[in-house]
């Protein structure tokens, strides 16, 4: 091992780490969609995905497991020579299953939430300015409820804009700007930062918005792939979940979180998944993706319909597996 390489893999290695503590505050509010441009001669891609939270533990006693599923499709055009777009379209089910056996403390109904359903539209425009400079700016429009919530109240928006930095055939980076409005929650004004790098001959680092299983994330992965076929990664993200809640016994009081003047209360879900991925290349236009790994920092809140706090409690470390398919055509 050579003395540049050691210190390339040390410097990837450690970014690793160093993102894992600011990557939370970057994916606040962010409604997070896989809209990094990526170098791709294919026009269409389609991926669907799925993972499986098991029990964790509630610290007010109970627990909850979650199944996560996902479809996106999108397309891109060349416009003109410089300037090409890309339309997406995402669909991503959340069914939670809650125990029966909370405390006083947080009465069971607080955290009753059922299926919800997420559906994301964005459309991507990307300037290439010269050989090393692109312009990004992407509007992205998100519905998330749970089934029987109000669909006019559980409709966000706002955009991305940013710019791509083409160093070399080996080194992408940049900063894309989240402007994003969340459910019952301030607007959001979000750095994103992004690095795609091959450091080495079989590593890579990338740094950004990282799809995984039935969800995506803001994160960081470090890949090794010992053959054309293989590729070996680990990585971390952050993933924030929120929705419209539908009325149905959220709080027994009834005053508190049930619907009133037709909108119900706001549920979120958040959590730090670390995990360790295998993706096999069957063709050069397709993969098939399977990991396993835990979900820490894991936390669950209830709000009014105004936004204010009902409940907030952390949850235990609990597995998390899944798998994904990906082709281009």
């Amino acid at each position: 091992m050579t003395s540049a390489w050691s210190r390339s893999f040390s410097l990837a290695l450690a970014a690793i780490f160093v993102v894992v503590v600011p990557v939370r505050g970057l994916a606040q509010g962010v409604a997070v969609v896989n809209l990094e441009p990526e170098e791709n001669e294919k026009t269409y891609m389609v991926y669907s995905g799925y993972n499986h939270m098991f029990e964790s533990d509630i610290d007010t006693d109970g627990d909850v497991s979650r199944d996560s599923a996902q479809v996106q499709g999108q397309g891109t055009w060349q416009l003109t020579d410089n300037l090409s777009m890309t339309a997406l379209g995402v669909y991503e089910l959340n069914v939670y299953d809650f125990s029966n056996d909370f405390s006083d403390d947080f009465p069971d109904g607080r955290f009753r939430w059922g299926t919800t359903n997420q559906v994301t539209l964005g459309v991507m425009f990307q300037r290439k300015m010269n050989d090393n400079w692109s312009l990004i700016g992407a509007p992205v429009a998100r519905y998330a409820a749970e089934v029987g919530a109000d669909v006019d109240d559980s409709i966000i928006g706002g955009g991305i804009v940013g710019f791509l930095r083409h160093a070399n055939p080996k080194l992408q980076w940049g900063v894309m700007i989240g402007v994003v409005s969340s459910i019952e929650d301030p607007i959001s004004i979000l750095p994103i930062p992004t690095v795609r790098w091959q450091f080495a001959e079989k590593w890579r680092y990338h740094l950004g918005i990282t799809p995984l299983g039935g969800g995506n994330g803001i994160g960081t992965e470090l890949t090794y792939s010992p053959s054309e076929k293989l590729d070996l990664t680990l990585g971390v993200q952050y993933t924030k979940r929120r929705y419209r809640l539908d009325n149905r016994g959220q709080e027994p009081s009834g005053d508190r979180i049930n619907k009133k003047n037709g909108v119900g209360g706001v549920g979120e879900d958040s959590g730090l998944p670390i995990f360790a991925q295998l993706t096999w290349h069957p063709t050069e236009s397709s993969s098939l993706e399977a990991f396993g790994g835990v979900i820490v920092g894991g936390n669950m809140r209830t709000e009014s319909r105004t936004g204010n706090k009902i409940a907030d409690t952390d949850l235990d470390p609990a597995p998390i597996v899944g798998f994904r398919g990906e082709i281009h055509f």
